[in-house]
């Protein structure tokens, strides 16, 4: 808490300087995004969001975006937490036909269409298990130190980076076991391209809803790959070993006034199915799934759905996940600045996970300012 009243400090000495007192120099924004959860005999009231953004524009053409964030406050047995360093990015626009912009340091990396979304632009608050497993596997928090370029080649967006990789708390195997460590990894490069048979590629920006307030047809390739990770797997029979990892991600996005329909497909390579095996072969494995999610618009009224499915080991049967959410949102303002909405996930896995079913309901309010 003292590390973000210090950067709240500095902000506020840098906006009152004689230079930075225009408007128009900087934004200061908040989002709060709070959620009481039903789940078999308990209950979670916790912030899914809760963040301080800032903007700020020193030279034409160059932007700062910084945010410090506690996500995830008080949910189950985390705690109050800490603030942490979210999006850290400086943006330099390019005056080429081709080159949009450079994005330096922490931003996000174009590995899912839901990922690469604002939060504050999601169905649910919590984005589907594939979606999620595509934000880590070959980018931390999809958003480690990178550098990027965006541009468009007439109907069609792209991006290509180069970032540092994993962390060791991303590489888990299907029991939830963690490696010790990551002893080095090669950096992880790859590229995102999307083509838009409807929307202008320039200005179209990438959300899970648009409100009623777009038409929108595209189709998107991407793929992504770290060729070399070395991992510490102390105590147990392979102590240590390399491993490349690959990810695959197709998408398909269609909006209009009264219907909203995204859908991802990702293929997982090398990862990880038990760190206890006797061989590498015996841990490392392929996994793949995904989603298709739509919304319909009854003025500021947006029920809407969800089913996924997920292969989590394709070396054994019967090792998938399903499931399926039904919701409602209420868009006080048409926008992202206010919603409220209700959610029921029912998630079944198959016989490799004791056929288990979970169900969970769950309300909220999201705030963006």
């Amino acid at each position: 808490m003292k590390g973000f009243t210090l950067y709240i400090i500095l902000f506020v000495l840098l906006c009152s300087s004689a230079e930075a007192l225009e408007s128009e120099r900087y934004k200061i924004g908040a989002r709060l995004q709070g959620m009481l959860s039903f789940e078999d005999d308990f209950q979670d009231m916790y912030l899914r969001r809760t963040r301080l953004n800032f903007e700020f524009y020193p030279w034409e053409g160059h932007s700062f975006v910084y945010d410090v964030r506690n996500d995830r406050a008080n949910q189950g047995d985390r705690g109050n937490g800490e603030f942490s360093v979210g999006d850290a990015y400086w943006k330099i626009k390019l005056d080429h036909p081709t080159f949009q912009n450079v994005k330096l340091f922490r931003s996000k990396v174009d590995v899912s269409y839901s990922q690469t979304s604002s939060s504050k632009h999601l169905f649910n608050p919590e984005r589907t298990v594939t979606a999620e497993k595509a934000s880590s596997f070959v980018v931390q928090d999809r958003r480690a130190n990178n550098v990027q370029v965006n541009g468009t080649l007439g109907q069609a967006y792209y991006q290509i980076a180069v970032s540092d990789g994993v962390n060791s708390g991303d590489l888990e195997d299907l029991s939830g076991d963690t490696v010790s460590s990551v002893e080095g990894q090669k950096l992880t490069y790859g590229g995102k391209l999307r083509y838009f048979f409807i929307g202008n590629p320039k200005k179209t920006k990438i959300q899970d809803t648009y409100y009623g307030h777009e038409d929108v047809l595209s189709l998107g390739i991407g793929h992504f790959r770290n060729e070399k990770i070395t991992a510490e797997n102390a105590t147990r029979s392979v102590e240590k070993f390399s491993f490349g990892r690959n990810l695959t991600n197709i998408e398909l996005s269609f909006a209009n006034k009264t219907f909203r329909l995204l859908s991802e497909y990702f293929l997982f390579e090398n990862d990880l199915s038990d760190l206890s095996a006797s061989t590498k072969e015996d841990i490392l494995t392929n996994s793949q799934g995904g989603y298709i999610q739509g919304e319909l618009y009854f003025g500021k009224i947006a029920p809407f759905a969800i089913y996924e499915r997920f292969n989590l080991n394709q070396k054994e049967e019967n090792s998938d996940l399903t499931s399926y959410s039904l919701g409602v949102n209420y868009y006080q303002n048409l926008d992202e600045s206010l919603r409220y909405g209700m959610v029921f996930k029912n998630t079944e896995y198959g016989e490799e996970f004791d056929e288990r079913v979970e169900e969970q309901f769950s309300l909220y309010v999201m705030l963006d300012v």
